[in-house]
């Protein structure tokens, strides 16, 4: 009798570890092609969205031009786009928003992002979830 309610409780486990598993690889993002990778990222250059500034802002750099840009105040993610390549895009360097508003950063002419002592246009700025930026790094991780 102990035999079988082992074998039930290790079928019990099984099953449980099966559905956790197959749990867990339904929320893996769906991986993007190179085409709708492209596709989102020329929608989102044609964006004009403003980043709300707080003293917490975390940065990934997806490619040469463009930028994650996390606000840890309102949980938010943008995607930023330069209007020139960096190709030496160092996250150790220090690295600023100058802005006319102290609150918003929007791209406007008269704001950029410094890297160290360069400064750089933006093109465009877009409010993004976090599975889509989840998605973007993914991609960029397996070119």
């Amino acid at each position: 009798m102990k035999f079988q309610k082992f074998s039930l409780g290790a079928i019990g486990l099984s099953f449980l570890l099966f559905s956790q598993i197959a749990t867990a690889e339904k929320q893996m993002p769906e991986k993007l092609s190179e085409d709708t990778y492209n596709n989102i990222i020329s929608s989102f250059d044609k964006s004009k969205d403003c980043i709300k500034l707080n003293k917490r802002v975390h940065w990934k750099a997806l490619n040469t031009s463009s930028l994650l840009v996390y606000t840890r105040a309102n949980d938010m993610v943008y995607y930023l786009s330069l209007k020139h390549p960096r190709f030496d895009i160092d996250f150790a360097q220090q690295i600023g928003l100058n802005t006319s508003n102290n609150f918003r950063f929007c791209g406007n002419i008269d704001e950029s992002v410094y890297f160290g002592d360069q400064q750089y246009r933006v093109k465009a700025i877009k409010k993004i979830n976090k599975e889509m930026a989840t998605q973007l790094i993914a991609y960029r991780d397996n070119e």
